[in-house]
C-alpha cells in the first residue's frame, strides 16, 4: 500500500497488527467451532481466546518465520502457537481462504 495513494482508513486494514488481529478473530472462532464438534478440547480454543485475545503480535518474529517457511499464514500460525501454547496447525490450512476474504472484504 502506498501511503499518499491510500486513504488512512484503507491503510489501517492492511497495518500488520490489524491483518493479524483478523487472522486471529478468525482462528479463535474455528477453534470454538471445532471445540463443539468435538475435534479439539473445549480448553484448548479456551486457551487460544485468553492466551492471544489482547496480543500485540510480535511482527518481526513472523517476518522471520516468514523467511523461513515462505508463507505468510503458516508464519503467523507458528507465532500464535508460541503465544498461545495450545494450538494445533493442522487443520488451520484449510480455513486460509477465509482469512483473505474477510481481509478482502473489507477493503
Amino acid at each position: 500500500m502506498i501511503p499518499r495513494y491510500a486513504r488512512p482508513e484503507m491503510a489501517a486494514i492492511w497495518e500488520p497488527q490489524t491483518r493479524f488481529r483478523i487472522w486471529f478473530e478468525i482462528e479463535a472462532h474455528a477453534a470454538d467451532a471445532l471445540a463443539e464438534l468435538g475435534v479439539i478440547p473445549k480448553d484448548a480454543a479456551k486457551t487460544i481466546l485468553a492466551k492471544a485475545r489482547n496480543a500485540t503480535f510480535d511482527v518481526a518474529r513472523i517476518d522471520e518465520i516468514e523467511r523461513e517457511t515462505r508463507h505468510d499464514v503458516i508464519a503467523f500460525l507458528t507465532h500464535l502457537a508460541e503465544i498461545a501454547e495450545s494450538f494445533d496447525l493442522g487443520y488451520h490450512l484449510k480455513h486460509v481462504d477465509t482469512i483473505f476474504e474477510r481481509v478482502f472484504g473489507q477493503a
